[in-house]
């Protein structure tokens, strides 16, 4: 037993290293090492005595002279070893470095890849750590926002004025401060106008508190929806692109002058005090139908982008739609129009139907555009009519239309065809210097109309369409 227990720690003696030499792994390559050039030194010296000696016996026939010239070429034959062996040991040193050189352009490369990949792996984690916080703040700021919404929220059904008020303004500066809320928002006060002002909808019963906070809001959409078309760029308060929904709202001195949407709707509405809508610009449609207008509405210089619904719309008031400009079809169907109405410059770009409309005051056209067809089919004029220089892109329609007192139609255009079937004109007409168009293109067609008063007819083409019943003598009817 103790013999193989010595044995074995010979063994493990044996295949320790020795105090100052490399194991394999830390030494992969030979190396040249003392002992070996010395002993290659020897080797040499000693083939240079052998060659010397072979030489000598060989060629040196004991004279003197060929021993020594056996020896000069022993010498020689020895430098010649000697210089083979330092030029090995130079090539072997060549690339020694060269295989260092490569080795330490591959460890530039390992390490430049290994950085790259450290540094991939940095930002990585970083991105990853700006999105883990991005959405922590994310739901931080959805959580804050939604506790401020529902706490203003449930404000608004507060019984006391200033509460609500506050309310008002805290969804405003939460609306301004997030843009995604915003239409939500806006929906939120145009839901409150919507509701009964008073406990019998009628608003001399509005107390003033109430008064005040809907005046608020009210002031809060003008503000935020204001754009004036001189300013290039939008004011910073404004919000872009916000859809309004008043329908069956009870308003008062409504004003979005100067403002922009995407679309309105106020079907149902009630607007008492003065009303302004100058210069709006609202993208989308707009819907005004079964409106009621208690005093003057105004209209003026408004652009509206989609189809605008009027239908049986209530104008108790003066109601000014001067150069308004029409983009889609222009519904004014039942309109009831108790005083002035005045389109006097508007543009109808496509068609426009006020049939069975009432004009109980003034209606003026007087240089109006119907780009489509302009149909006034059923329509009264209770006062006068004038549409005096207005251009009518396609057919005129007033079949069955009443004209109580004046119609003027100087100097309007009819590119397409003039329907007058069945209309009645109880006092003068005015036709003259009227354009029906080149060739046959246009036609009027007074079949079944009922003139009562002077007709003024134009010269030409006029003469020639209208029939002759109605050019029965100069006292009733004249030509210019």
């Amino acid at each position: 037993m103790d013999l193989e227990r010595s044995a074995g720690r010979l063994g493990d003696e044996e295949r320790a290293p020795r105090p100052g030499r490399s194991t394999p792994d830390e030494r992969p390559y030979a190396e040249l090492t003392t002992k070996a050039i010395v002993r290659i030194s020897l080797l040499l010296v000693l083939a240079g005595v052998l060659v010397a000696g072979g030489l000598i016996v060989a060629f040196g026939d004991g004279r003197h002279d060929a021993q020594l010239e056996a020896i000069k070429t022993a010498g020689t034959f020895v430098v010649g070893l000697g210089g083979g062996a330092a030029l090995w040991l130079t090539a072997r040193r060549q690339r020694a470095n060269e295989i260092g050189l490569n080795q330490k352009h591959r460890d530039q490369l390992l390490a430049e890849k290994s950085f790259a990949l450290q540094g991939e792996t940095l930002e990585r984690n970083l991105a990853h750590q700006r999105l883990v916080s991005a959405a922590a703040e994310d739901d931080a700021r959805v959580r804050r926002i939604t506790e401020l919404y529902a706490r203003a929220a449930d404000q608004l059904g507060s019984d006391k004025a200033p509460v609500r008020l506050a309310s008002m303004y805290a969804l405003e500066r939460l609306a301004q401060d997030n843009v995604e809320q915003r239409q939500m928002i806006v929906d939120v006060l145009c839901a409150y106008l919507r509701m009964p002002c008073s406990g019998d909808g009628e608003w001399r019963n509005v107390s003033v508190e109430e008064r005040e906070v809907r005046r608020t809001v009210q002031t809060m959409l003008a503000r935020h929806l204001n754009w004036p078309a001189d300013i290039p760029e939008a004011p910073g308060v404004h919000w872009s692109d916000i859809d309004v929904d008043l329908a069956g709202a009870v308003l008062h001195d409504f004003s979005l002058a100067d403002c922009r949407a995407g679309s309105c709707t106020f079907s149902g509405a009630v607007f008492i005090g003065h009303t302004d809508f100058s210069r709006v610009r609202v993208g989308g449609g707009v819907r005004f139908k079964g409106t009621r207008f208690d005093d003057t509405a105004w209209f003026t210089g408004a652009e509206f982008g989609g189809d605008v619904r009027f239908d049986r719309a209530i104008a108790r008031g003066d109601i000014w739609m001067s150069a308004v400009s029409f983009g889609g079809d222009a519904w004014f169907d039942g309109l009831s129009c108790e005083r002035l109405a005045w389109f006097s410059g508007a543009r109808f770009n496509r068609n426009a139907v006020f049939a069975r409309s009432i004009f109980v005051g003034l209606a003026g056209f007087s240089g109006a555009e119907f780009g489509g067809l302009a149909r006034f089919d059923g329509a009264e004029f209770r006062d006068d009519a004038t549409f005096r220089l207005v251009t009518f892109g396609t057919d005129a329609s007033f079949v069955r239309s009443t004209f109580s007192m004046d119609a003027w139609f100087s100097g309007a255009h009819f590119s397409g065809d003039l329907l007058l079937d069945d209309a009645t004109f109880c006092r003068s007409v005015r036709f003259d210097q009227c354009d029906l168009g080149s060739g046959s293109s246009g036609s009027a067609s007074p079949n079944g109309a009922s003139m009562h008063g002077q007709v003024m007819l134009a010269s030409g083409d006029w003469i020639r369409i209208w029939p002759s019943k109605y050019l029965i003598e100069s006292s009733s009817a004249a030509t210019a």
